[in-house]
């Protein structure tokens, strides 16, 4: 086989391995993974495939808390609209509804309240959304989790005396129960 042959059809064989490669990738785009990236075209696409079925579960609230954090009210919309829960929380307690606390703009907020998002739903800390949006100076978005029912009085969960840690510089830190620089050891 000549070089001049070789070359050929590495140059013909390069679309085929491309288109290929992009093809798979695209198969295992996860509703999720969509929301993430922003994408409302392959967030629809995906609501009008078989991803429809899980919008209402986990995929569903954990799509919802990415639209919520990147303030994309539109696709909060789409997925609202497909039966994704408001209410729905990843494995740390967070919420669409604490996503959205954390933006100035109160639209996201306001959206969720009227879905029905629960404004006291709290972080296995015991932090809500209203502490966040407070903590980060999002006005706007306080007032609307209090017109929603945020309970200003909430507080923090206490952790009990034995998780307190004091390293050697004898500040408590809460929890953590690592060694070395953490505890102020260089």
């Amino acid at each position: 086989m000549s070089i001049r042959a070789i070359l050929l059809a590495g140059v013909l064989s390069v679309p085929l391995v491309a288109g290929a490669a992009l093809a798979a990738d695209t198969g295992n785009l996860s509703l999720v993974n969509a929301a993430k990236q922003g994408d409302r075209a392959a967030v629809q696409s995906l609501l009008n495939g078989p991803a429809k079925q899980d919008v209402a579960g986990a995929e569903g609230g954990a799509a919802l808390i990415w639209a919520a954090s990147r303030n994309d009210v539109e696709m909060a919309d789409l997925l609202l609209r497909a039966g994704a829960d408001a209410k729905a929380t990843n494995e740390y307690g967070a919420t669409a509804l604490y996503a959205a606390a954390g933006n100035a703009d109160p639209a996201m907020t306001t959206k969720l309240l009227a879905a029905g998002a629960d404004p006291n739903a709290a972080l296995m800390s015991g932090e809500t959304p209203l502490m966040l949006a407070a903590r980060e100076g999002n006005t706007a978005t306080v007032h609307a989790l209090l017109e929603g029912g945020a309970d200003p009085n909430a507080q923090e969960k206490k952790w009990p005396a034995d998780r307190l840690d004091v390293g050697d510089s004898g500040t408590p830190s809460r929890g953590y129960q690592g060694t070395g620089a953490a505890q102020g050891r260089r």
